[in-house]
């Protein structure tokens, strides 16, 4: 950002008026403010310069003396060039002195607050001249005056490009909504392409916009239809497969690939320039769509001059792709359907339904209610992630006992069950019986005791998938074993796609609703700032990520095995990195209060007895011992289940980490001594302990007792921070007793239920 401000054109003035200033107070002919690129420096700023360098304002390094200036991060001063060996015939930049008469020279570092050197603010004697202190010490202060002008350029146009962002956000979103609701009704696969093609092509106003289907096993690709520009020629038809061949390595690893200009683009070959001028593209957009490993579809945009595309403007053409492979996979789904005799009748009305559902609890009334009759299965769930992605909930059930959905309405990823499962692989879970190697009991032991309050013996969990991105599963459960045909399987995975398009869409709406309920909130600046971090934050993340899978591909030539091995550690940093700063984002949005709570009635036993199943897994792993001692089934608080069963499982997690192989961990609760006394949830482990003076410091954010231990161990320092909050979010606390060496106990106190009279 800062070297594009620079360059810019419309800030010469400005650049120039700091080099004729320092031609003043330095009293010598020429001046420049040059940035150093790879291979040549360019003159934002220039007085004095004769000759075709002065006119073109730019050189190649070997007449740039500044590069020794970036190079040494430092000032570089010559008083006579002629015989000064380090600019002697061989050494960098020593062509500047035949080339452009530079006899003396000094120059000085233009550097950003971030520590990048961008270039040099230099003067230039056509004679020897000896540069004094006095004379460093100008071109220092105009150097600040010079970026400070750069950072001034660079923040002006980040003001912009964000405000062009979010409107080009803004209108991304009505187009999605604008498009889900076109497709939706419609069920012939080329009505379907033509659609998604003519509103991609308004929408970006391109001259053309076409979908290939991919037929491998013929070579050929097919394009049904093509939206053009009037005066634009079509290219429906079929055409060779083998005529995409020069970019099959992006299109075979699935990733997009934008190209402004195709008569120069490294990417296209010279052999290729040609025919594609002579099909009127000079700049594109192609997204490839790959199913179980197969490249089965491209959606691309083209345009007839050379174009600089937007990233929002790629990822626009994926999700264009992806809702378009949607409709036609649902499309084929309903043709499936419609041969199978009673399931079309199932599909029609879960379609009609959907279709005026505008809210996330409508789908899922829609989709449970009817899906669990159709398929005469005992019990139907519909879940989707929490806001801060770290756990599943049910949205809607049919069939649950009340008790039983307490304890699975929220459960965290890390969990090992079918739900948690399906979601996190992106794949079906089938669940034919409960005994045998595959049987539920064998592989989910934990979920045992759900599926006899259930009293189910056989269960299918469908992941709902837009494109390769969950959006949250249905499952449904049936009193006996069942074999799950073929037909069956593909059926009700296809009904899966069907509600992930109408999840999705309800998102949709709901963040439109959304929006327009935040524009009407006066003090709307804090949500706003909690987003721009997110996204400041996890972009350079996942460009990180990003660039070293493609190193690791080998896009930019073969990696040694070494090399494999480093780019493996910084994509495990990274990720470790990213799941770091997500912590952060979730304690600010508890510290900003935007967290929402539903308080009711709590039977503690209920949630204790799933938090001990949760880290039993855990205890039973590191070598403890795990005591719990259960409240009497009376005993209930006044608080949200949810929040309950987080803060819970955190100050377990906690003692598991910190205790030792053969330690001890102990649950308990126990109502207060008084009637109107709050009750107290107890975790106590053996583990190192904190010391008395830090006790309150560990529900500080950020805060670690001992950061050796717990860099070993991972965390940022935020869970009992986040604990505490929520604890007093519903009217209760959070404290701690310990001593060094020893372990510790948490108690967790919250307003009681007083028993019935």
């Amino acid at each position: 950002m800062l070297l594009a401000a620079a360059r810019d054109p419309s800030s010469r003035a400005a650049f120039d008026r700091l080099a004729r200033l320092a031609t003043r107070l330095l009293g010598v002919p020429t001046a420049l403010v040059s940035l150093v690129a790879h291979d040549r420096q360019v003159f934002v700023g220039c007085v004095g310069l004769p000759g075709p360098a002065g006119e073109a304002r730019e050189t190649p390094l070997s007449q740039s003396f500044c590069q020794h200036v970036v190079a040494d991060r430092r000032a570089f001063v010559v008083a006579d060039a002629r015989t000064d060996p380090r600019v002697a015939p061989g050494a960098p930049g020593h062509a500047a002195l035949p080339d452009l008469g530079v006899v003396a020279y000094a120059g000085v570092p233009l550097i950003t607050e971030g520590g990048q050197v961008l270039g040099a603010l230099c003067a230039i004697d056509g004679s020897p001249r000896v540069w004094s202190d006095d004379d460093l010490a100008v071109l220092g202060d105009l150097a600040g005056a010079t970026m400070a002008e750069v950072e001034l350029r660079a923040a002006s146009e980040l003001a912009r490009a964000l405000a062009h962002e979010q409107t080009e956000s803004a209108s991304w979103q009505r187009f999605m909504l604008t498009l889900s609701d076109v497709l939706r009704p419609l069920t012939d696969p080329a009505g379907i392409e033509a659609a998604a093609t003519r509103l991609l092509g308004e929408q970006l106003a391109t001259a053309r916009a076409y979908y290939a289907a991919v037929d491998a096993e013929a070579g050929v690709i097919r394009i049904a239809h093509d939206h053009v520009r009037p005066g634009v020629a079509s290219i429906a038809g079929t055409l060779p497969l083998a005529a995409f061949d020069w970019i099959g390595d992006a299109f075979h690893a699935g990733e997009a690939v934008a190209v402004s200009d195709v008569a120069h683009a490294p990417l296209v070959p010279v052999a290729q320039r040609e025919p594609l001028a002579a099909l009127g593209v000079a700049a594109f957009i192609a997204v490839p769509l790959r199913r179980d490993g197969r490249l089965v579809a491209v959606l691309s945009v083209t345009e007839t001059t050379p174009r600089a595309w937007t990233p929002l403007e790629t990822v626009l053409v994926r999700e264009v792709a992806e809702r378009t492979w949607a409709a036609l996979d649902a499309a084929g789904a309903q043709e499936a359907a419609t041969r199978a005799g009673g399931r079309t009748d199932l599909l029609l009305r879960l379609t009609q339904a959907l279709a005026t559902t505008r809210t996330l609890e409508a789908v899922a009334d829609v989709v449970v209610a009817l899906m669990t009759d159709a398929l005469g299965a005992q019990t139907g769930a519909l879940a989707v992630p929490t806001a801060d992605g770290g756990a599943l909930r049910l949205v809607r059930t049919v069939g649950f006992p009340e008790a039983v959905e307490a304890t699975v309405r929220h459960q965290p990823l890390p969990l090992a069950s079918p739900l948690t499962d399906c979601f996190r692989t992106r794949r079906p879970v089938w669940l034919e019986r409960r005994d045998g190697p595959d049987g539920l009991d064998v592989r989910y032991p934990p979920i045992t005791p759900v599926w006899d309050a259930l009293g189910a013996n056989a269960a299918v969990f469908i992941p709902l998938l837009l494109g390769d991105e969950p959006v949250g599963t249905i499952s449904f459960a049936f009193p006996s074993p069942r074999r799950f045909s073929a037909d069956e399987r593909a059926f009700v995975i296809a009904l899966g796609r069907q509600v992930a398009v109408a999840v999705d869409r309800a998102r949709l709406f709901g963040a439109a609703d959304a929006a327009r309920r935040e524009a009407e909130i006066a003090n709307r600046s804090k949500a706003e700032f909690l987003a721009s971090m997110s996204h400041e934050l996890r972009t350079p993340l996942n460009a990180i990520g990003g660039y070293a899978e493609l190193l690791e591909l080998g896009v930019r030539g073969p990696v040694t095995p070494e090399q494999l091995a480093d780019l493996e550690r910084i994509q495990r940093a990274q990720r470790h990195l990213l799941g770091l700063v997500n912590g952060v984002l979730d304690y600010a949005k508890v510290d900003a209060g935007a967290v929402r709570y539903e308080i009711e009635e709590v039977a503690l036993d209920e949630v204790l007895r799933v938090c001990e199943a949760l880290v039993a897994p855990q205890v039973r792993a590191k070598g403890l011992a795990c005591a719990f001692v259960a409240p009497p089934p009376t005993l209930r608080v006044r608080a949200d289940r949810e929040k309950v069963q987080q803060v819970v499982l955190n100050l377990l997690s906690n003692a598991v980490k910190f205790t030792e192989a053969g330690g001890r961990v102990t649950l308990a609760a126990a109502g207060g001594d008084t009637a109107d006394a709050p009750v107290r949830m107890t975790v106590t482990d053996t583990g190192i302990g904190i010391p008395a003076d830090k006790l309150e410091a560990v529900f500080a954010p950020f805060v670690q007792v001992d950061s050796a231990y717990t860099r070993a161990r991972g965390g940022t320092g935020l869970g009992l921070a986040i604990s505490r909050e929520l604890a007093r979010g519903m009217g209760g606390d959070l404290t701690a007793e310990s001593r060094a060496g020893e372990g510790s106990t948490f108690t967790f106190l919250l307003p009681a239920v007083p028993p019935p009279e």
